[in-house]
């Protein structure tokens, strides 16, 4: 059961990467129509969606059960994009499938773990191997058609699902507690609203969509004072690390994009995944000194990216996205030792991360917008960029501009993270 563990694993890790290139894959092949970025805007609000809408139901206390059903609901969608036409309907039943996927299977081992009972092997660096592999072949097979790559996807997701049926059950509960509530809904609500409006900004660049993103955006900014006050430094450093590796895989589309340095886009997605494996190398070393020794570190990689050119971006980024993947790593004991959360903090967790993975992408695009407007009378000369895939002269101020002032917001963040957890070490 070695390699069914493997395929779980990459599926895991990949849950959000490897369907995200399939529709962007689609979205290429159509000539970068607006039409043809339904199917990866759909995709993305429904993985960063449905998370906070099954929170309606009550907390998770059946994660196999959950990953089941999730698996199954993504492998139906994955079948219907690469046979039928209907490719935005199919992504999104991936997404709604795959939102779940992650926590849910950590969740799951977490628990056999703790009971000494599970039976599977070690497979995360082969599952790293595995997705890389898997995304060369998907390119491979996408030259040939778009259906053999959905294809691939559904391979992956059914050994995923014998994996899961293979597990043993341990209760016979339903997957929520109960009863549905109303909050939530209102919740994600807010959360659909501000993924539709900066993804389908982001991917489209429809006017109809400026002033919802922008709404949006000064609604979140008026919520974080709230949030601050009402969250503890654990969900703060999740919240913040969400933020910044969304920041970095984000920005870098439109920086790279607009001056035309497509070799250093790539070079730099390379230097990120570097960074986050690199992380979990240097924490050992970094836990002889303070945990603020990590924080200076990454002020020190947001402060060198303010520089205006592309090699202090790339090396504040292999920095930073290093530090996120340390502070991810060391702050999960402080999760999985909450008896309030116990059996469902992975996805306590989950919702932070993807909290601050949408803000941090609202700010973006809403600062990419404001800061075209201001220099050209223009609103998406800089989103253009992206979704035709043409670089653009006379647009580097108003690009370094939006940098700085997502960079500061993160800054602000780390800020405020630092102080929530002084706070909490006084109390201690």
């Amino acid at each position: 059961m070695k390699w069914l563990e493997i395929e779980m694993e990459t599926v895991s890790l990949g849950a959000v990467a490897l369907p995200n290139v399939l529709f962007m894959t689609y979205f290429m092949q159509h000539s970068r129509q607006a039409v043809a970025a339904l199917p990866v805007i759909m995709f993305y609000v429904m993985v960063k969606t449905v998370p906070y809408a099954l929170r309606s139901f009550g907390k998770v206390q059946n994660p196999l059960r959950l990953l089941r059903c999730s698996l199954v609901v993504a492998l139906l969608g994955a079948l219907l994009a690469a046979g039928t036409p209907l490719v935005a309907e199919g992504a999104i039943m991936v997404g709604m499938g795959l939102a779940s996927v992650q926590p849910a299977y950590q969740q799951t081992k977490d628990h056999f773990k703790q009971t000494g009972a599970w039976p599977a092997f070690r497979a995360g660096l082969a599952a790293i191997g595995w997705l890389l592999v898997a995304l060369v072949v998907g390119f491979v097979l996408s030259t040939v058609s778009f259906s053999w790559f959905a294809l691939e996807l559904a391979v992956l997701l059914a050994l995923a699902a014998v994996f899961a049926w293979w597990l043993p059950s341990w209760n016979d509960q339903p997957i929520f507690t109960g009863p549905w509530r109303l909050r939530p809904a209102i919740a994600t609500l807010l959360i659909l609203l501000m993924t539709l409006g900066a993804r389908g900004l982001k991917q489209t660049g429809d006017q109809q969509l400026i002033w919802l993103t922008l709404a949006m955006w000064l609604i979140m900014l008026g919520g974080f004072p709230w949030l601050q006050r009402r969250v503890n430094a654990s969900r703060l450093w999740t919240f913040l690390t969400g933020a910044v590796v969304n920041f970095l895989l984000i920005y870098g589309l439109f920086y790279f994009s607009v001056r035309g340095e497509y070799g250093l886009l790539y070079a730099s997605y390379g230097l990120f995944i570097l960074g986050m494996v690199g992380g979990f190398i240097v924490l050992r070393p970094l836990r002889k000194y303070s945990w603020l020794v990590t924080v200076m570190i990454l002020a020190a990689s947001l402060l060198t990216m303010m520089i205006p050119n592309s090699w202090s971006y790339l090396v504040g980024m292999l920095v930073a996205s290093c530090c996120c993947s340390v502070i991810n790593t060391a702050i999960w004991p402080t999760y999985a030792r909450d008896i309030q959360l116990a059996g469902h903090a992975r996805f306590t967790r989950q919702y932070y991360n993807i909290l601050g993975s949408i803000i941090s992408q609202v700010t973006l695009i809403s600062l990419l917008v404001v800061c075209n407007y201001l220099f050209n009378r223009h609103t998406n000369q800089l989103l253009a960029a992206y979704y035709q895939h043409r670089a653009v002269t006379g647009l580097n101020d108003p690009l370094w501009l939006s940098r700085v002032g997502c960079l500061l917001f993160l800054l602000v963040l780390l800020a405020v993270a630092v102080s929530q957890q002084l706070r909490q070490v006084d109390k201690d």
